[in-house]
Order: C-alpha cells, then structure tokens, then sequence
C-alpha cells in the first residue's frame, strides 16, 4: 500500500500544492479515510485555501472521531486559518464544537469522557478561547455535577465573556454568584469560591457583597477595594527624642535636602527661571560632594537625595537650553554617587535615561545590565533602553569583552522571547485550574495574559529590533512575529502601555518623561510606533518580505491623517516627521505596483505609479538635509545628531531597495520605460544622499575631543562657566575622577558615530 502523506513533510518544503493533489489522489480511492481527510484540511488551512468542505467531510464521518490527537490537530487547522481574524475570535467555530461534542458523547469510558473534557479545555485556554472554554465546562459540570470547582470555573468565565453589566453573560455569571452563596458552597473546606465574590465586585452589587463580608468568598483583591477592607499599613512612629548635643551631620543634611527639595518643587510649580535652577544644581551639588566627603555620611541614604535633586536641577536645564552639558554632569553625579554607594537602584535606572538621550547605546547597555531586571519586568521597563536603540547602537560594540557587552540584534530578540514565554506559563497555569481548584486566579490570569499580548511595549520592542535587523543586514526574529497575533493594523493599534515612568525619584518634576521624551516632544507613544510600522512595511515590501500587517493600504490611509494632523505632533522629532513623509510616499509607490509580475495595460494604474514615483522624487529633492545634518556645535558636542543620521539611512536605504526591487526580474516586467527611468534617477539621487549622510557622520567623530569635553564640564554648573567651578573640580578628583568618564562616554559616542558609515556601506 502507498505511503500516508504526512502534514509536516510538505509543510517544511512549502510543496502545500503538492499535498493536496496527493490527499486528493488517495482519496479518490478511499474517500472516508479520516486521516487524509485530516491531513488535506491542515495543508489547506496553513496555505489559506478554501477549507469548508474538507471541514464538512470530517464532521460528517461515522462513527465520530475519538482520537484526541486528531481532534486536536483538526481545531489547530481551524485556528490557523483563522490567524488573521481580528477581534480574535472566540471559538473555533460550530464546527469543530461539534466534532469534540460528538467525541464525548461517543466514549464508551468516563475515562475517555474526562480526557476529552479536559484536552479540550486546556486547549481552549491556551488559544484563549474563552467561549470554546465556556462550553466545555458546562459539558463537564453535567458530568461531574458534584465538582463545584468545575462550576466556580464556569462562572468566571460567563464573566468573562460578558461585556456589560446587562447582558446575558453578565445576568448568568450573578445567578451562578447567587447560587453559590444560597447553598453555602463556601462551607466546603477545600474549596476556592473567590469567584463568587469576584463577580460581585466586578458588577457593583453592593448589597450582595455586604452579604458576603464576613464569609471565605470575600478573600479577593477585587472584594476588599470594593467594601474598603483594606487596612493602611501603620509605620513605626520616628524617635523624636531631643538630641542634648545637637543635630547631627546626618540631621543637618536631611533638613538641607528637604528644603532644597521644597525650593525645587517651588520653581517648578512657579515656572521658574532658568537661572534658579542653575543655582539650585549649584547648591544641590555642593551638598552632596561635601556629604561624600564625610565617611559618617558617604553610605547613608542623604547624599543619593542631594545627587537625585542636583541630577534633577541639571535636567531641568536641559529641557530648556537643548545643551548636552547639564546632561553630562548629571551622569557625573550619578556615577560619582555609585562609586560611593553601588546599591543605589535609582541612580543604575537614571543612567541609563541619560546616556540614551546622550545618544552613547554601549554605556546605557552597562547600566541597564545592572539593573537585573527580572524577566516580566523588561515590559514595563524596557523601554529606557529599546526605545531608537536602532538608532543609537545597532552594531554588536567593540568597547568591551565582557559578558555584558551590548549585542543590539541578540538583545532585542531576547527580550521578544520574554513575552510568549510568559503568556505560555499563564496559560498553562489557567488551563490546569481543573486540576489545582484555584478558580480565583482566572481573572487575574487573565488580565495579566491580556497585558503581555496588547502590550504598547511590546510592539515598539519589535519595530526596534526589525530596524536593528535591517541596520545591520540580519534577519529579524519571524517567531517574534506570530507571537503577536494577526497580521492587522487593528491588532497593532488595539495595545496597552505598561511603561513605567516613576520608577526612580520626583520632586515636582518627572525627570523620567522629560528624559524620554526629549525634554519637549513627549514621551513616545502610539503615534510613534505607526510611524515606524510604516517604515517597516514599506521596507518589507521593498525587499520582497512578508510585512508586518496584510492591510498596507489602510495603514498607509492612516498614515497620511497623522502627518497632516497638525494636532498629533506628540512624541515625535521633526526629523522622524521628514522621514514618516518619504516613507509614506514610498509606500504609495509599493502599493501603487500589483502584486503579480505580469503588465498592467491599465491606464488608471500607469498614472497612479507615475504620480506616486514623482512625489517621491519631489519629497526627496525638497529635503533639506544639510539644514538637518548641522547642528549647532553648542549643542552637539557628542552625538546630538546620531539618530538623524541613522534614521535618514534607514528611508534612504528603503528606497534603493525599492528601486532596486522594480528595475530587476521579474517586478520590472510591470514597469514603463517613463518610470524605469525615473526610478534610475531617484535611485541615483539617493545614492549621493547616503554619501552625504557617511560624510557627515565622519565630521561628527572626527569633532569628538576628550579635552574639550572635559573642559567644558569643569568649567562650570550647566554649562554656566565659572558657577560652582570649584564643585567641579574638587567632584574630579573624588569617585571614578572626571578623566576616566569623559574617556568612556567619548569612545561610545565615537562608536555610535563609526556604525553610520556601516550602515551606509550596507548592500
């Protein structure tokens, strides 16, 4: 007899077509083989055909499937097809409900009957189905109807796929609720009820959950904010007893700091001039050099206070002179502070802040190691590094051997795995509650679930590493790609943003935000990661790749309202707005071009192509790039300009790729003599403008001088030259010593400028 085909073997090869016809041959002789049938609807499903009849046939078979691997394998089809569906949908469909109802019914053992129940709703989970997971346990509590750990599952998820507190989700979860508390379910020892109380709570019954106050149902976190029982924590009260001999040091710099802080906060709220913070960097710096000086005091929490309000002070400079010297003495400061004290968390985590908005990627890789960031963690800190990351470093560095030397690409894919790995061990934990009884974790589990999969971090970490990827001619991770979910615009859109911006010190300004946000543009955000999907689908396209999301042409309608919204300017530099324009032109040339190779005679589409190549061309001659090349030497004395540089290569390079991609076999079969020449002409105009961009980025390390850096620092507070001097210099020769920073924060601005030139030699 001939051999079986197999999914997997023509699968790995992509010979989906070839499968098929074989299935089909096979079957023509045994048209019941349920196992063909199977094995024709996988290839059929994982290469987007047409699938209902295939589906039809297996559920019309007799006698019904009871092999749980093949009803498995069978939902999995169904759930690939349908992995581009956006709400994801929350069942596989009648269907396949049917296969799995008829199974159960079907088995001869409660053995078997269990098995099916329980393989079925821990698929369910884990694909997070929840009505599929909602029907499973009402066939299991007519099977087990003594299980009330079953029934409590149930009614979470009844919750769950409720949607206001009117529908018939919502009105079956509170009867199920009721039910419980009526029988007194919670007089079963061993049993977890928190989803009566849950429920209750997520609903506002509170006469309902006055009833529950003083019973086990109400051991939720969702039940105590409800009825208020949470308890303030009381803090030991401070010893006040008076000091015969006096304040003592440590008491004379609290109350120093205190008042600074109270000044600070002050000028902050009074919209201050810049002067007065120029002062108060000055005085906050004095306080803490002296506090260092003294060994009673070095390793107390006082002079982290004075280094936090002083590295305060400077930022806030910042934010209104664009100087780059208040940022480098704030470093100063906290590394100074470290040298002393190396367990100060916040000043590891402001580091890294300063030294990304100082443009040097290999320092803030160190710090950010440091940290030892936990892995879930990375979601709502991870952005302190990964944010232009692409931007800043995206070579491996050559500064450092050790184990900690900054791999973008590596680092970035790492960081990408976090997510489906967590999702993976939520959804297990879920999907076992049949098993452990611990029902009142479902909705936290949930929630928690949801964070990682809508995650606003998450989708920038992506784009971050597919620039990376396309900085440095590697390959981006595709796993971290199906992780995500559909290919949609409306999935990327649908996000949450679990940054944390108040994770190290605040006196009245967030130095956090301002940091990240460039001082005055706002923190980055949605607007943001559009811009930079755009780019990525354009360069997909360009390149001949699979984009990011199947609809290219509603992102490219969005894209379009955001950069003519004058409104919507928020987290986003003016050079990335430039850019997002030459990428939307771009992108409209792509999509203006049809998918297959052969010719369009079709006039309509020929002038579409013809105006879409000449905006393009009219965008890029109208860009002034020696105006946004040149920045003030005032201003950019390290690396100021980096990210334009890099940003500029990235759309330049998109380009080339696209022209490269219409004048070659076979896409050139579809263009006109009239663009193909225009496309020479682009494509040779951008050439010259990559050259511009190496050239610059020459000047800008060869600029780089350890001296004048170090003087200009030394020279006075905030760049302010002659305020504070002898602060400076007494701080020089105190910690890790000025000579010794100034060496390590050129060689990583030289490093972030030497990667340009790669990038532009890129093919």
């Amino acid at each position: 007899m001939a051999r079986y085909p197999t999914f997997e073997e023509y699968a790995s090869r992509n010979a989906h077509k070839e499968g098929i016809s074989r299935c089909n041959t096979l079957l023509s002789k045994n048209p019941k083989d349920v196992n063909l049938l199977i094995t024709k609807l996988q290839l059929l499903c994982d290469s987007n055909q047409e699938y209902a009849a295939t589906l039809d046939q297996i559920v019309a078979h007799t006698p019904p499937i009871q092999d749980i691997q093949s009803l498995v394998n069978v939902e999995a089809s169904v759930i690939l097809a349908q992995k581009n569906a956006f709400p994801i949908p929350l069942t596989s469909g009648p269907q396949v409900s049917a296969l799995w109802t008829a199974a159960f019914k079907s088995a001869n053992t409660s053995y078997l009957k269990l098995d099916i129940l329980s393989v079925r709703f821990s698929q369910a989970v884990i694909d997070n189905r929840l009505q599929d997971a909602q029907q499973t346990l009402i066939a299991w509590k007519a099977f087990q109807p003594k299980n009330r750990s079953i029934y409590m599952a149930h009614a979470a998820y009844t919750q769950l796929l409720s949607t206001s507190n009117e529908d018939l989700q919502a009105r079956l979860a509170v009867m199920l609720a009721k039910k419980a508390v009526k029988e007194n379910f919670d007089d079963e020892k061993d049993l977890d009820c928190r989803v009566v109380g849950q429920i209750l709570a997520r609903q506002g019954m509170k006469e309902d959950l006055e009833g529950i106050r003083e019973r086990p149902f109400r051991e939720s976190r969702e039940v105590y904010e409800a009825l208020g029982l949470s308890e303030k924590v009381v803090l030991p009260t401070a010893n006040t007893t008076n000091n015969a001999a006096g304040p003592s040091p440590r008491d004379k710099l609290e109350t120093n700091v205190a008042r600074l802080k109270e000044s600070f906060s002050g000028s902050v709220k009074n919209s201050a001039p810049e002067e007065d913070f120029v002062k108060l960097a000055e005085e906050t710096i004095r306080l803490f050099h002296n506090a260092i000086s003294d060994q009673d005091l070095a390793r107390s929490r006082g002079p982290a206070d004075a280094a936090f309000l002083a590295i305060s002070s400077l930022v806030h400079v910042f934010t209104t002179s664009g100087s780059q010297i208040p940022l480098l003495q704030a470093a100063f400061v906290a590394e100074t502070l470290l040298s002393h004290n190396p367990h100060i968390h916040e000043a590891r985590l402001i580091l890294v802040y300063l030294y990304m908005r100082l443009r040097l990627g290999t320092l803030a890789a160190h710090f950010y190691n440091s940290l030892e960031i936990k892995e879930v963690q990375n979601d709502t800190v991870g952005h302190v590094l990964f944010t232009r990351l692409s931007l800043t470093q995206p070579f491996r560095s050559t500064l450092s051997t050790s184990q900690d030397v900054l791999d973008p690409h590596e680092r970035s894919a790492k960081a990408l795995q976090i997510y489906p790995r967590h999702e993976s061990r939520l959804a297990d934990t879920e999907a076992g509650v049949p098993d452990h009884g611990q029902s009142g974790m479902i909705f936290d589990l949930q929630a928690l679930r949801a964070t990682l999969r809508t995650s606003l971090p998450r989708r920038m970490l992506l784009l971050e590493h597919r620039r990376i990827a396309r900085m440095t001619g590697k390959a981006g991770s595709k796993s971290a790609v199906d992780a995500l979910g559909p290919r949609v615009l409306a999935n990327w859109r649908s996000c949450n943003d679990s940054r944390d911006f108040h994770a190290a010190f605040e006196y009245g300004f967030n130095v956090e935000e301002a940091l990240y946000g460039d001082g005055k543009i706002g923190k980055v955000g949605e607007r943001w990661m559009l811009l930079i999907l755009a780019a990525d689908v354009a360069a997909s396209l360009a390149n001949g790749q699979v984009p990011l999301i199947e609809d290219s042409q509603t992102l490219l309608q969005l894209l379009e309202q955001q950069l003519t919204d004058s409104k919507e300017s928020k987290g986003v530099n003016e050079v990335e707005e430039k850019c997002a324009e030459i990428t939307r032109r771009t992108l409209q040339l792509l999509l203006s071009f049809p998918r297959t190779s052969t010719t369009s005679n079709d006039d309509a589409g020929e002038k579409a192509r013809s105006d879409a190549l000449t905006d393009l061309s009219a965008c890029v001659k109208d860009l002034p790039l020696n105006d946004i090349l040149s920045t003030p030497a005032s201003t950019d004395i390290l690396a100021e300009s980096l990210q334009t540089h890099y940003a500029l290569l990235d759309v330049f390079r998109t380009i080339l790729a696209t022209c490269r991609r219409l004048l070659t076999p076979p896409k050139h079969a579809s263009v006109s003599d009239d663009l193909k020449a225009g496309l020479s002409d682009l494509r040779s105009l951008v050439e010259d403008l990559v050259r511009e961009v190496m050239a610059s980025a020459r000047k800008g390390r060869d600029a780089l001088s350890v001296r004048n850096l170090r003087d200009q620092m030394s020279s006075g507070t905030a760049g302010h030259e002659g305020r504070g001097k002898d602060v400076w210099q007494s701080l020089e020769r105190s910690g890790t010593g000025m000579e010794g920073f100034v060496d390590a924060v050129v060689a990583s601005a030289r490093e972030g400028w030497e990667g340009v030139e790669k990038v532009g030699r890129l093919p």
